[in-house]
């Protein structure tokens, strides 16, 4: 990258809704902007023209492209061609995202729509990161340190600890629900023999429940 080049990010999921108004807010501070989306062209096209007229500056560039964040190969493709079209990126905003493509309760949510959540909302934006990092390595933008452990552990354990404290809240209310006359919240700060026998008491069961 140049010293006069200009500032480039690739937003994902920017064809509606958070992406574009972060689309829109980059081009407003003069970056050139990445415009990522799945399958709605004619949204992403809306957004483009968004950014074009919040522009700030002559010559400033708006790119779609277009990929399923969930597969590699895709992934690949998003970074080739915003590199192909901008020429670097010093930004990447993860903000692509599904919902339950079908809204179930827990004791009946499937193993198939738990795995498409993590796929695009865990998966892809941890490989795409991964991707944008060794750009940016590459680029001699950033040097790889020693003083933070950058291993994938260091990454994801808080994430999974934070899904798995998330989860048994969500356990414990709907238990709490569907217990007879026992019915309300039942606030857990972390998982552990504690926590459990606090979830007993609230329940009314008896200690070796």
């Amino acid at each position: 990258m140049s010293p006069t080049a200009a500032a480039t990010a690739l937003v994902t999921g920017a064809s509606r809704g958070l992406g574009r108004g972060i689309a829109e807010a980059l081009s407003r501070d003069g970056l050139d902007v990445a415009i990522h989306y799945g399958t709605n062209r004619v949204a992403a096209e809306e957004t483009e023209a968004a950014c074009r007229k919040a522009a700030t500056r002559p010559g400033q560039k708006f790119v779609l492209v277009s990929g399923d964040i969930a597969k590699a190969d895709d992934r690949q493709r998003i970074v080739d061609e915003t590199l192909a079209a901008l020429g670097h990126i010093d930004a990447l905003v993860n903000n692509a995202g599904i919902a339950p493509r079908v809204r179930a309760d827990i004791v009946e949510a499937t193993e198939a729509s738990f795995d498409d959540l993590i796929a695009v909302n865990l998966k892809g934006p941890y490989f795409l990161s991964q991707l944008v990092a060794r750009h940016f390595v590459n680029a001699g933008a950033v040097k790889p340190t020693r003083g933070q452990s950058s291993t994938p552990a260091s990454a994801l354990v808080p994430a999974v600890l934070a899904v798995q404290n998330r989860l048994q809240r969500h356990l414990a209310t709907h238990v709490a629900v569907h217990h007879g006359e026992k019915r309300g919240r039942i606030e857990i700060e972390y998982y552990g023999d504690d926590d459990l026998n606090r979830v007993v008491r609230a329940l009314g069961l008896p200690p070796d429940a």
